[in-house]
């Protein structure tokens, strides 16, 4: 019987596979490393997005908080005014009504920085803008909000991603909408909008050792009355996306 042998035929043939199946194995992994790096650029953008930081200070009457709810509503962002009383009574312990009293009236003496605990020897003032702090932090961290007051652009100062807005408005208008919104009596309106705008001025100063009517603290400063509220929340959106272009680049 005759021997047979297919030792070279068998080897060439399983060379031949062998490329084969590395050239099929290369082209998967360029077209999957390709789709990671689509993938990878959408997650980007989409993570830049949602970290947008857009922080307004107001004066009273002049219809920020309805800016900042619209604004929040266009860009499809959390809103965070009076919901903030919850978390911030639950960070300091303090009753959620003294916050609503006391939150604009703080005087208190700081004997701490932001990121300290809650010690016997603090004021409950100092208390409850340290909690605000913390609380305004843990917020930005978890992705992009408009928040409105309670010196978040100062708190937030270092934030990358931070967008602050100061809103105003004349007197006449002030007690147009503090007398229809707010229910104050047209007589005392401005005597009361002017005390109230004086403690916001005071408690801002004080914790921040800022002006907080200098333009030069904020990003964009505008009068409200110029556009009205839906076309000055449009025109903060605008300004917003163009921010975002910014922060891209850097």
């Amino acid at each position: 019987m005759g021997v047979i042998y297919a030792g070279p035929v068998s080897d060439g043939i399983a060379f031949i596979i062998a490329v084969i199946l590395l050239v099929i194995e290369m082209k998967n992994l360029g077209k999957q490393t390709n789709e990671s790096y689509i993938v990878s650029d959408e997650v980007n953008t989409k993570n830049q997005n949602s970290n947008i930081i857009i922080t307004i200070a107001r004066e009273y009457g002049s219809g920020g908080r309805y800016v900042g709810k619209l604004l929040a509503k266009m860009l499809d962002l959390k809103f965070y005014d009076k919901n903030l009383i919850r978390i911030v009574s639950d960070e300091s312990g303090l009753s959620a009504s003294y916050i609503e009293e006391n939150e604009q009236n703080i005087h208190g003496n700081l004997l701490s920085s932001f990121n300290t605990q809650y010690y016997n020897n603090l004021s409950n003032d100092d208390n409850l803008f340290i909690a605000e702090s913390n609380a305004i932090r843990n917020i930005a961290e978890k992705g992009g909000c408009v928040i409105v007051g309670r010196c978040s652009n100062y708190i937030l100062r270092d934030n990358k991603n931070i967008i602050s807005i100061f809103l105003y408005s004349d007197d006449n208008n002030k007690i147009k909408r503090a007398v229809k919104y707010y229910g104050l009596k047209e007589e005392n309106a401005l005597k009361e909008i002017n005390r109230i705008n004086k403690n916001r001025e005071k408690h801002y100063n004080y914790y921040t050792h800022e002006k907080w009517r200098n333009i030069n603290n904020y990003d964009l400063s505008i009068n409200v009355d110029k556009l009205g509220i839906e076309k000055t929340a449009e025109f903060i959106a605008k300004f917003v996306e163009n921010k975002k272009l910014e922060f891209a680049q850097n």
